[in-house]
């Protein structure tokens, strides 16, 4: 997991990097779920199957924003507010 101080919400390209290994340890949640079935997804599109991380482009994200807003599922309206609280991205160095 990276220090506090490297955490952040996207890089300067506006992609955003996340933590797989942090996400699978999160507590179960609606939330979790959705967000791993996302990227479970592009990870089989893309064929990238290498490493603890995932890179999301801001389209992935506008559109994770949407399904979160959308879904009477989730506790929380805001997807980045949830990702932010989670810890579970990382700043591109």
């Amino acid at each position: 997991m990276a220090p506090v101080n490297e955490l952040t919400s996207t890089d300067s390209s506006g992609r955003h990097i996340y933590d797989l290994r942090a996400l699978q340890g999160l507590p179960r949640s609606i939330e979790k779920t959705i967000l791993l079935s996302y990227i479970q997804r592009i990870i089989r599109d893309r064929g990238d199957w290498k490493g603890a991380v995932v890179s999301l482009r801001r389209s992935d994200v506008e559109n994770l924003g949407h399904i979160f807003a959308a879904s009477q599922a989730v506790d929380v309206q805001s997807y980045l507010e949830w990702v932010e609280k989670q810890g579970i991205t990382l700043k591109k160095n």
